[in-house]
């Protein structure tokens, strides 16, 4: 698998996990919601608790999403960069190959 291939893969499963979290909190937030009266304090606690550490969690996952995106982005620029300098020593390479033909066929007149 190239890097490329890699680090997408990987921004693919944080997103994943990423939307993992979101669901369990919306799901926490709405038990909340509907037991608030009746649920034991410590219930209660654990359940904001547990909203809390998701939310941490999704922003700890968001940063390390960021950092694998500027290093797709950077990766592919470099790749880029690889491809304009080939590209560049084509067009060079084709430009001599055609004065060097069109000097020889002069040369022969």
């Amino acid at each position: 698998m190239g890097k490329i291939d890699k680090e997408k893969e990987e921004i693919s499963w944080i997103k994943f996990w990423i939307g993992v979290a979101v669901a369990a909190i919306m799901g926490l937030v709405s038990w909340f919601v509907n037991h608030y009266t009746a649920a034991d304090t410590l219930m209660l606690v654990l359940d904001i608790v547990s909203i809390i550490m998701l939310a941490i969690f999704i922003v700890i996952l968001n940063k390390i999403g960021l950092k694998k995106i500027k290093e797709l982005e950077e990766l592919l620029m470099s790749i880029l960069y690889a491809i304009g300098i080939i590209a560049f020593v084509g067009a060079l390479l084709a430009s001599m190959y055609a004065t060097m033909k069109s000097f020889t066929t002069t040369q022969k007149s």
